[in-house]
């Protein structure tokens, strides 16, 4: 902020927005919690687009910051606010309503008063919820429209260098409780504490444009995007200090975004235009300035943290990856170029073991500092080379470097993906686990003339999750009366006995129609192992217990 805006009365400034010397040329502070209340996750957006605007919503920035809500509302960028509240599952806002309102309040300057009517009267014919806790009514002007907002005895000119006493802003936020509370004169509301923001189109030139004044060039319409930029600040201020009093700066009130007003962090170009962006999602370019992370001191940022950087390949339960492969994974970080300032690197952890060999208790670190290295959107890659045939285990770390010291690093870690390399011998598989009986069981009497037939599956909860490991079962069993002797050799029911579970871990079948007398049975589990092995038929059996159980009184 300026060291006018610093003599302001200190809660006023939470209203303000990106002051036209505000924080491009300041000095960043600590960003503090002060008791209010906080918007929850998803944030409620209602869209305004006041005066000159189409019915069909088609106008460029219509058309923009709309996409950027569907775009950007659960991205890497607006997650910034989880430092504040929040949860990195839940999108950070959504878009729940829009209208366009050609003039309701007239065509004179909107100010603070205006707005709120404009709330309340597309409130009414829409039937949006005022008392909503998680509503944010934002007014959109076109750019005929003048625009002003009065805080500490000061009138703020949207989009105006500061003259003749007034200064300049390209946007605010603030809520019906916040005015209240600083007395302002020019707002007497009839309305609950709705949460209100506005900014508006800066027509083709002005204080809100400035960053496309040293030839950058707008990735997709200069004033949608220099509109675009304020609309995202106002929206993400809104929700960490709705009231005024949540989170800003200790001294005068600023908040994070100030922080960071046209401060864009690194660049890429795109297009036959060369345009400027530092942030790509859906194959979507914007231009947005950077967030404050609210970390140790804090640091201007396009993103909070790396999402998780999951495994692309080898991917969680690959067979047979040759002996040089590529390793990728997902960057976590969208589509946000390279900052230089904070960098994220790798860390890449494996574990190893031979066909028939123990799996080692600890995971070996391969690099610290692997870089990026995209080889498509999102995806990094790196090279391995002269692997040997076994079971491979192995996860990511992506560490964002803050620049700070409390925290350095910040660390996301990848859930673990297993794989092989090479065919495994079958002598090195184990077996299926014993299929033992479980009813009839061992010594039972007395058994029904129709029965279910249940026994264990033989595999280990591992195996049966896989759905890799295939068992059909041989069922034998010898069957003599009451006072006759016992055949010497059992007989086969089935050979191919699927397992139909009937709980986890059990299998079944029925019988019917059996005589009265004496019973032994006993199961075959048959594992196919084929799928690791690459021979065709590569059978493992294990044969369960006998069982012996009578039929009948």
């Amino acid at each position: 902020m300026t060291k006018r805006m610093k003599n302001l009365p200190p809660a006023l400034l939470a209203t303000v927005l990106a002051l036209f010397l505000s924080a491009a040329n300041g000095t960043a502070q600590t960003v503090t919690y002060h008791g209010g209340p906080v918007l929850p996750n998803s944030v409620k957006l209602y869209l305004i687009w006041y005066g000159s605007w189409s019915d069909s919503y088609v106008t460029p920035p219509q058309t923009l910051l709309q996409r950027f809500i569907y775009d950007s509302a659960n991205s890497r960028y607006a997650h910034t606010n989880d430092l504040y509240f929040g949860s990195p599952s839940v999108p950070v806002y959504n878009l729940a309503g829009t209208a366009v309102d050609h003039y309701s309040q007239g065509n004179g300057t909107v100010t603070e008063r205006v707005v709120s009517d404009i709330v309340t009267y597309n409130a009414s014919i829409n039937g949006w919820n005022l008392t909503d806790g998680s509503a944010l009514f934002f007014v959109l002007t076109s750019a005929d429209l003048r625009a002003t907002v009065a805080l500490g005895g000061q009138t703020f000119v949207f989009n105006a260098l500061p003259s003749g006493g007034n200064q300049g802003m390209c946007g605010w936020h603030s809520s019906v409780l916040a005015f209240q509370r600083e007395n302002n004169m020019n707002f007497t509301p009839d309305m609950p504490n709705a949460r209100l923001a506005f900014t508006g189109d800066p027509g083709i030139g002005g204080i809100c444009m400035q960053q496309f004044n040293n030839g950058q060039i707008a990735p997709n319409n200069p004033q949608a995007d220099a509109m675009l930029n304020h609309f995202v600040h106002e929206i993400l201020e809104s929700t960490s200090d709705p009231d005024a009093d949540a989170w800003h700066h200790v001294n005068d009130h600023g908040e994070g975004a100030d922080n960071c007003a046209f401060n864009f962090g690194a660049e890429q170009t795109e297009g036959p235009n060369n345009a400027s962006y530092n942030l790509q999602i859906n194959g979507n370019y914007y231009f947005v300035q950077q967030q404050w992370v609210n970390w140790g001191n804090g640091y201007c940022g396009m993103i909070a943290q790396p999402a998780e950087p999951n495994s692309v390949y080898p991917y969680n339960g690959l067979l047979h990856v040759a002996h040089d492969f590529p390793v990728r994974w997902r960057s976590g970080v969208d589509m946000t170029p390279p900052d230089t300032a904070h960098p994220v690197n790798y860390a890449i952890w494996y574990k190893y073991w031979p066909y028939g060999g123990t799996e080692p208790a600890n995971y070996t670190l391969v690099t610290s500092s692997q870089p990026c290295n995209v080889d498509s959107a999102g995806i990094c890659n790196t090279t391995v080379t002269g692997e040997p045939d076994g079971t491979f285990r192995w996860y990511v770390e992506a560490n964002l470097t803050t620049g700070q010291s409390s925290p350095a690093v910040v660390t996301t870690r990848s859930s673990v993906a297993t794989f092989t390399v090479g065919y495994q011998p079958i002598g090195t598989i184990a077996p299926p686990l014993p299929p033992g009986p479980v009813y009839p069981y061992d010594g039972l009497q007395g058994v029904a003339t129709n029965f279910p037939v249940r026994w264990q599956d033989g595999l280990t909860p591992e195996r049966r999750n896989s759905g890799q490991w295939p068992v059909t079962y041989a069922i034998y069993y010898k069957y003599w009366p009451f006072g006759g002797v016992e055949p010497q050799n059992y007989t086969l029911v089935v050979a191919n006995q699927p397992c139909n579970p009937v709980s986890l871990g059990i299998c079944g079948t029925d019988v019917t129609g059996e005589p009265a007398g004496n019973f032994r049975w006993y199961v075959i589990a048959n594992m196919d192992a084929s799928l690791f092995t690459g021979v065709p038929n590569s059978i493992l059996s294990t044969q369960s217990s006998v069982a012996t159980f009578t039929v009948g009184p």
